[in-house]
């Protein structure tokens, strides 16, 4: 009896231990984030605290475990609330992913993706383009029955090439899940790889390490997560074929003639991006190909002797889209990590005056820095009463869906955070696509 007393005491005390370990753990990743944070600005430093204490808290009760468990179920209710779910060519009724259901418009305001894209007219980053990519990262987030449907069936596409790994933890660190599909149009070829997943940033553990190395067929060091996650093994594929070998092999499996667009938003967008990087190094016939790359929310992932090499390679065919104070844009802050050229910062409102886009909301870098500057150093300082305003807008006009507008309130307090999700970059780029034909109409008529 005493034997069994003592053993259940020693278990409990081992128990006890370990959660112990694992709340100094979840905090010493706080303080990390926090002093993360502080390199950049002080109103990062500020979100990062709340944000990451919030998690902290969500941790140590295992929120994240019951939402894993019901995860279902949560997407169908938020799906079934704001009545928006996907209906495939065959009958069947799919609910989209939490990140879609804020607003699952997939059309395409006048132009067909089978035909149209890529544009003819506008150059690689014509409005077009960016707008198609945009869907496409929105594409990617959903599972693969939607992905198909609304490649063959709403666009019109030829689906290429897919993958899927899961999201998983290796001895030393986090594996966030890698998604991509490839497919083509009349014209050209569209990549898109997938962010991480949204769910998963209630769990604090869950943050791909920030070290960077050099690694082999790139110049500089880039960030072990995305590099790992690019080269761990491909389901379903013969030993030692990675995941970026399946995409490389997808790609050159499209007709020579077609240009190649690759595109990710969030951890997707550095995926692209790094994508891209390795098609230069690996296959020059391929990157011969790739007419852009649209990068939405990316956060930074390489060291100047890699952002210098990625600038003079991709000149004039990179473009990074930052939306207003998106806080995963700057990040990892400091510790020699670059953004790559070519910002288009896309403002909380309408600008007017020289170097303005047709909506007045995209700021070109190269055609005047010294605005986007300011202008980024306004939406940092600023964000929360540009978030609020744009909360009492979208409440007072309702031009947005319902799901949004609650999630504008409930981030409130981190506006960084709420600057960051898709459907407000690809709205963006609908509204500045809609009025580039209504200028180019008006145009016409004044003729």
């Amino acid at each position: 009896m005493r034997l069994t007393i003592a053993s259940h005491l020693s278990s409990a005390l081992c128990r006890a231990a370990a959660v112990e370990e694992s709340v100094e753990a979840d905090a010493r990743l706080v303080l990390r984030r926090f002093a993360e944070s502080a390199r950049d600005s002080a109103m990062l430093t500020v979100q990062g605290v709340l944000y990451y204490t919030t998690l902290h808290v969500l941790s140590f009760f295992g929120v994240e475990k019951a939402i894993f468990a019901f995860r279902s179920d949560l997407e169908k209710a938020v799906c079934a609330a704001a009545g928006t779910w996907h209906v495939t060519a065959s009958g069947a009724r799919h609910h989209y992913s939490l990140l879609s259901s804020m607003d699952a418009d997939y059309s395409t305001p006048g132009y067909t993706p089978n035909e149209d894209f890529p544009a003819v007219e506008g150059g690689p980053d014509a409005t077009l383009n960016a707008h198609f990519a945009s869907l496409a990262c929105k594409a990617v987030y959903e599972k693969r029955e939607i992905v198909e449907d609304l490649a063959s069936h709403h666009w019109g596409l030829t689906l290429v090439g897919c993958g899927s790994v899961p999201a998983h933890w290796t001895d030393d660190f986090w594996v966030p899940d890698l998604v991509w599909f490839c497919a083509e149009s009349a014209r050209g070829v569209i990549l898109a790889l997938k962010g991480a997943d949204p769910l998963w940033q209630v769990n604090l553990k869950a943050d791909p390490p920030v070290s960077k190395r050099e690694r082999a067929g790139v110049t500089g060091e880039v960030h072990c997560g995305l590099w790992r996650g690019l080269h761990q093994r491909a389901p379903r594929a013969p030993p030692g074929t990675t995941v970026a070998d399946t995409i490389l092999a997808a790609l050159a499996s499209t007709p020579s003639t077609k240009p190649i667009y690759i595109t990710g938003h969030s951890l997707g967008g550095g995926l692209a991006a790094l994508t891209a990087a390795l098609v230069a190094g690996r296959a020059p016939a391929l990157d011969a190909r790739v007419a852009a790359v649209f990068t939405f929310a990316a956060p930074r992932f390489g060291d100047d002797a890699f952002v210098t090499s990625f600038n003079a390679t991709f000149a004039g065919r990179a473009f990074r889209y930052v939306h207003a104070s998106d806080m995963v844009c700057k990040l990892p802050p400091g510790w020699g990590y670059r953004h790559h050229a070519a910002e288009r910062l896309i403002t909380s409102f309408p600008l007017r005056g020289n170097g303005a886009s047709a909506s007045g909301r995209i700021l070109k870098e190269e055609d005047d820095p010294g605005r986007v500057a300011f202008w980024t150093r306004l939406e940092d300082r600023a964000a929360w009463l540009f978030s609020g305003v744009k909360l009492v807008r979208a409440t007072v006009r309702r031009d947005e869906p319902g799901v949004r507008t609650a999630l504008r309130a409930a981030l409130l307090a981190v506006p960084g955070f709420s600057d960051h999700f898709l459907c407000d970059y690809e709205s963006a780029l609908r509204q500045e696509l809609v009025a580039q034909r209504q200028v180019l109409e008006l145009r016409q008529l004044a003729r």
